[in-house]
């Protein structure tokens, strides 16, 4: 019955939506919505944060949730927000709950991006972990603040590859079947962190220094590890003698790799690293 209802649900949704919007959700995952009163938002398939606001400049603004009872079908949902925003821009404002574009919404871009892919199903999921673990893919593990999807980057090419955490918790054991797991064991893993490296086959430390590799060698990959030790001294309390010796050691190879003056972060790394004990250095 769920499935008939939610087939039911997305030929109306598809009938009520003009043609080239179809033609724009097939084809890049969302559909561009003109509001009564001039606003512009992008609205992809479910019901949790799926309706963006696009600014003049064509950029993301805020992201927006609001949507019927659980056991409405997605496609339903979709329909009705289109319809507010059709018909009461006004309202749909009032009453839904705007989110914030930081963090996951940052990761994971909103809008045309031929490197995001939302996976329909866990065994999709599954099977993406699968392929690309074949290929020897360095795979890094994320979920969003609001626990709303699950995945990871596949930092071997940029991808974000993520699944609805809703669909995880119901995952079968012909979902998690390309792993070679069961479902119980496959749910297990994605509770954590750590189970999530090991279900894409990644070791925690050795990933992290891959990645502290790669970032050395480009200046935009420099300056996010400056203000990664920066954040470090200044907020994280105490420094332990094991942990110093690493940030002096990131800090001395960020300085040998940068030319020049370099950013504000580089010159204030290249002034805590002359002093006697750094790490006693209290940073205003």
């Amino acid at each position: 019955m769920a499935t008939e209802a939610a087939a039911r649900a997305d030929r109306l949704l598809r009938g009520t939506l003009a043609g080239p919007l179809v033609s724009e959700l097939d084809e890049k995952g969302f559909f561009t919505v003109l509001a009564s009163t001039g606003g512009v938002y992008q609205i992809r398939m479910g019901r949790y944060g799926n309706v963006t606001r696009i600014g003049e400049d064509g950029t993301p603004t805020d992201r927006f949730c609001i949507h019927p009872g659980p056991d409405m079908p997605d496609a339903d949902t979709v329909l009705a927000q289109t319809l507010l925003l059709w018909t009461d821009e006004e309202r749909f404002l009032k009453v839904a709950n705007r989110l914030s574009l930081s963090g996951f919404a940052d990761r994971v871009p909103v809008g045309p991006d031929p490197n995001q892919q939302v996976c329909a199903t866990a065994r999709a999921f599954a099977e993406e972990i699968a392929q690309r673990r074949a290929a020897e893919h360095m795979l890094n593990p994320h979920d969003d603040p609001f626990r709303l999807y699950r995945g990871f980057q596949d930092t071997t090419n940029g991808d974000w590859v993520v699944v609805s955490i809703r669909l995880l918790r119901v995952l079968t054991d012909e979902d998690a079947e390309p792993l070679g797991l069961t479902g119980d064991e496959m749910r297990g893993l994605i509770r954590h962190p750590t189970g999530m490296y090991e279900l894409v086959g990644a070791d925690p430390s050795g990933f992290r220094m891959e990645i502290i590799t790669r970032s050395l060698e480009t200046p935009e990959g420099r300056e996010s590890l400056a203000q990664a030790v920066i954040a470090r001294i200044r907020y994280g309390g105490p420094v332990p003698t094991d942990i110093r010796h690493e940030l002096v050691l990131l800090t001395e190879s960020i300085l040998d790799r940068t030319e020049g003056e370099g950013s504000e972060g580089i010159q204030f790394l290249r002034e805590w690293i002359d002093e006697d004990d750094p790490a006693e250095e209290q940073v205003p």
